[in-house]
């Protein structure tokens, strides 16, 4: 795991977000363990488990993402900085993705002093 002794950080949060250009399903949650692992200037992001919990439809274009805020994430929208993120695709209503790793994808910090 990546040292943040010298971030203001309170909290890291990776996450699932979506988007689409479509109407899309918006009942998505990651379930399970999670991580992050740095090493060097790249990053692994994992998830035990991603589930579309809508009945039909499909999710649209998912993504996990790791963002650092300066205080404890509220589940608002609010300051922060998004880190590495990976592109997966679109998850139908009911079906779910378990494992899920991003591999290795480019990692990136805040800035220095934040």
């Amino acid at each position: 795991m990546l040292k943040l002794s010298r971030l203001r950080c309170a909290l890291l949060c990776l996450f699932c977000a979506f988007t689409s250009l479509s109407r899309a399903a918006t009942d998505v949650r990651i379930s399970g363990i999670w991580s992050y692992q740095y090493s060097g200037s790249s990053v692994v992001l994992s998830a035990g488990k991603i589930t579309n919990f809508a009945s039909g439809g499909n999710s649209g274009t998912l993504r996990l993402e790791l963002w650092a805020f300066d205080t404890p994430y509220n589940g608002g929208a609010q300051p922060g900085y998004r880190l590495p993120t990976y592109q997966m695709s679109t998850l139908n209503g009911g079906s779910s993705l378990t494992n899920v790793s991003s591999g290795s994808v480019a990692g990136t910090y805040p800035p220095n002093g934040s």
